[in-house]
């Protein structure tokens, strides 16, 4: 199973690599910009957290993405929802 990971972790950590687009390079492998898609960037921020990834308050488009996102997470089997707050994801990985 290593082998499949490593390779998202590979294309979500740096999607210039697999998309071959400008506004998809990053200089630094950390580094978190805007153009990047969705999925990508909140892989980024679940790697940053801690063992919950949880935000208060955000506009409804924000959310969307970021539920989209989040569910694409769940399938790849990096993160589950919380067992004890249902309004937060726990870390897999």
């Amino acid at each position: 199973m290593g082998i499949p990971r490593g390779a998202l972790h590979q294309a979500l950590s740096n999607p210039h690599i697999y998309m071959q687009c400008s506004c998809c390079k990053i200089p630094e492998q950390e580094r978190i910009l805007p153009s990047l898609p969705d999925i990508s960037i909140v892989y980024k921020l679940h790697l940053e957290c801690n063992k919950f990834i949880n935000e208060d308050h955000i506009s409804p488009e924000v959310q969307a993405h970021f539920t989209r996102s989040i569910a694409e997470l769940q399938f790849l089997g990096f993160i589950k929802q919380s067992k004890h707050k249902t309004d937060t994801a726990a870390r897999l990985t």
